[in-house]
């Protein structure tokens, strides 16, 4: 049976990095659909005009067509649904995801082009449904799934068990056959964790995942960046689980073997206020880690009750506190437009903001979503039901639609400019945190690029050789150290450091790219020009050879 697991992203937000990226989860089916003896083909069809998808479709006339959906791309999903059914009627589709498992009456009672939905973890469902559809086991014994029956009745089987030992699905580089994908981009997203002891009102990952939190270990982890690392030439990647940090002991062993290893990778990762300290952070920090995402949500306490965030503005500001003097970049989500927010409401945000100096915030309106505590209310109240999601076509739904939510919005989005340039890391914070931390290559990086940024161009020199002489294999070293001399009109002294940067890993096309730039400004043309080659070689999507050897 010839596979495709595929995803569309929305019309309104196809251009945005994040929305158009392809669904970490597909991955895993993926993965274990290949464990499994299949031959999936993954698709990225947000980038695809309707006609080249057409094409697509009727070339590959697949057995099943599996679709993650999304609230907010439920519309254009559906609409490939209805063009695979017109190109190529033989084939069955399957949608998962979030808006799939929660609104299961509506999706199969409005769209006869999709014939079974998946709810909730996918993988083990994905396997054992494309048995049923081979002949080998009835769809009717298949925990997790729903369908209709022949006279049109809405089957649910049992909820499936959730996955227990997530060291046992395979990763998803293993299996990843794909059109429309940059790999590499892909692959720098990590999850190391499903669930999140949380229940905020405002999000269905505890309907989805559950509350307890299960964990990759710490060696399977660190198997999944080295063999990334090796093959892709990845040394950045960026930890998407809801609360990393949760447990401290996961987090301490990872963070030792990653040091350890000697992997030299830089990394960022999301948590809760309540489930950081000191230590856990610093122990981040020494170990590559440059940035963690908080969910704070808002700055007065009402407004946090009312999201029932089960945090406190006192462990905001010791969460903060901490991560300052740990040395990360302090990055907290922040939702407006809240039921009941006042003007006054809106100003303890901003003293909040202005009392912790976060380097960032990510600023975002309080939207309805399937799976939540918060849309259940509202369709209790306005006695509506699932079917809403089919009449109204808006990909997202807010709370509050009046213009002083929207003006709340615009305001927090204007202090999210500001922040970076007026709470970065002062110099004597860096060497605070080289009396606290000792040396390491975060540290060391940071501050380099900070002093750069100042035109103090001496004393980032003195970081970046410190590091060097420290750590000279320290990949991120040599790469910075590289780009920091051929910016300075030095390029003959940065070639040996992206050669020996490219000896210790040869699939690192960044630094190809960069090996190219330092060649062309000593006029070696043809030398410059067979690296931007090997770069694009190594990854089609590098984007510093792309311009260099003008698109």
């Amino acid at each position: 049976m010839r596979i495709i697991l595929g995803y569309r992203a929305s019309e309104t937000e196809k251009n945005d990095f994040f929305a158009a990226m392809m669904p970490i989860g597909l991955g895993y089916v993926a993965g274990v659909l290949g464990e499994a003896g299949h031959d999936p083909l993954l698709v990225n069809f947000t980038h695809l005009g309707w006609p080249e998808i057409r094409k697509l479709l009727a070339r590959e006339k697949p057995g099943m067509l599996g679709l993650t959906l999304y609230t907010f791309n439920r519309h254009t999903t559906m609409k490939l649904a209805a063009l695979c059914r017109e190109v190529s009627p033989q084939t069955v589709i399957v949608a998962g995801g979030p808006h799939a498992s929660h609104c299961v009456e509506s999706v199969l009672g409005q769209y006869p082009q999709i014939d079974y939905l998946v709810r909730g973890e996918g993988e083990l469902t994905a396997v054992e449904l494309v048995q049923a559809l081979e002949g080998k086991r009835d769809p009717r014994l298949v925990p997790g799934l729903a369908f209709r029956e022949r006279d049109g009745r809405i089957v649910q089987t049992p909820p499936r068990v959730p996955v227990a030992d997530l060291d046992t699905l395979p990763f998803p580089h293993r299996h990843y056959d794909s059109i429309g994908v940059d790999q590499r981009a892909q692959f720098s997203y990590l999850i190391t964790s499903r669930g999140c002891p949380a229940r905020c009102t405002f999000c269905g990952t505890p309907d989805f995942w559950g509350q307890k939190i299960r964990y990759r270990s710490a060696r399977n982890i660190l198997q999944e960046i080295r063999e990334l690392r090796e093959r892709y030439g990845l040394i950045f990647f960026s930890i998407r689980d809801d609360t990393f940090s949760f447990n401290k002991k996961r987090v301490t062993d990872f963070c030792s073997a990653l040091l350890e290893a000697k992997l030299d990778i830089l990394w960022d990762c999301q948590s809760r206020v309540n489930a950081v300290d000191l230590e856990r952070l610093q122990w981040m920090r020494r170990a590559g880690c440059e940035q963690i995402q908080y969910g704070v949500e808002h700055g007065a306490e009402p407004m946090m009750e009312l999201l029932n965030k089960g945090t406190t503005m006192d462990q905001v500001e010791r969460a903060a506190a901490a991560t300052r003097q740990a040395g990360l970049v302090l990055s907290m989500y922040m939702i407006t437009g809240i039921p009941g927010e006042t003007e006054q409401h809106f100003q303890e945000s901003l003293g909040m903001v202005e009392r912790t100096r976060p380097h960032d915030i990510i600023p975002s309106r309080l939207g309805y979503l399937p799976g939540t505590a918060l849309y259940y209310q509202a369709m209790r109240e306005r006695g509506t039901d699932d079917r809403f999601w089919i009449e109204d076509k808006r990909s997202g739904v807010y709370v509050r639609e009046d213009e002083q939510a929207k003006q709340f919005h615009r305001r927090l989005t204007r202090l999210a400019g500001q922040l970076p340039a007026r709470n970065r890391y002062t110099r004597e914070e860096f060497e605070r945190q080289r009396a606290e931390m000792g040396d390491h290559y975060a540290r060391d990086l940071a501050a380099a690029a900070t002093y750069e940024a100042d035109e103090d161009f001496a004393a980032a020199e003195a970081e970046l050789a410190s590091l060097g002489r420290r750590e000279p294999e320290n990949l991120w070293g040599m790469v910075r150290t590289g780009e920091f001399l051929t910016r300075r009109g030095r390029p003959a002294e940065a070639v040996p450091l992206f050669s020996r940067a490219l000896d210790r890993l040869p699939q690192l096309a960044p630094a190809r790219s960069l090996l190219g730039v330092a060649l062309r400004n000593l006029g070696q043309e043809r030398q410059a020009v067979q690296e931007f080659r090997r770069a694009l070689s190594l990854d089609p999507c590098e984007p510093m050879a792309l311009e260099e050897l003008g698109g």
